[in-house]
């Protein structure tokens, strides 16, 4: 049986808001979806069909977050996440998750997620993700002008795939 998540990174107007879901039991991308650039209202009613049966959605809460998060489905579980820089991962009372940007990356790529020939955004996330760079400095961000919502939302998935796994672990170990 499927067990989706997914990723939501909330762009402002200079950049896109990118969603990804993920089977985290078959730890595989299910679809990577760029949005318009348009209202938050507009962009979250444009990915309802896709987060219909996640199971968690981890939401990057810096900057706008906040706000989006009102916009989703009540009852759907929401770990917001304020990401930062470093790599160090702290979960606050409240249940918002502060990650470092190249922890959340790592992690992305050490859960080793697969994304099949024809899945939804898969040209655009593979292209993002070989234009990701290490800076001298330690950040990672996109080189040039290219984007990194569809990694960050990846990264965020893989998140979320990986809580939701941890929160299962008990009912799963039989004692």
């Amino acid at each position: 049986m499927a067990l989706f998540v997914a990723g939501l990174d909330i762009g402002r107007r200079a950049d896109f808001s990118a969603l990804v879901v993920v089977d985290a039991e078959r730890r595989a991308i299910t679809g990577a979806y760029r949005l318009r650039q348009d209202s938050y209202t507009s962009q979250i009613r444009s990915i309802m069909p896709m987060i219909r049966a996640v199971e968690m959605i981890a939401l990057d809460r810096s900057g706008v977050g906040d706000g989006v998060i009102e916009l989703l489905p009540r009852g759907l579980p929401v770990m917001p996440v304020v990401i930062s820089g470093g790599s160090n991962f702290t979960m606050k009372a409240d249940g918002t998750c502060v990650a470092g940007k190249a922890g959340l990356v790592q992690l992305l790529r050490v859960t080793g997620l697969t994304m099949a020939p024809g899945t939804p955004g898969r040209g655009e996330l593979m292209q993002e993700m070989a234009s990701f760079i290490f800076k001298t400095d330690g950040r990672m961000e996109a080189a040039g002008k290219s984007h990194d919502d569809l990694v960050l939302s990846a990264s965020l998935a893989a998140l979320a795939a990986a809580q939701i796994l941890k929160q299962r672990e008990p009912a799963n170990s039989g004692g």
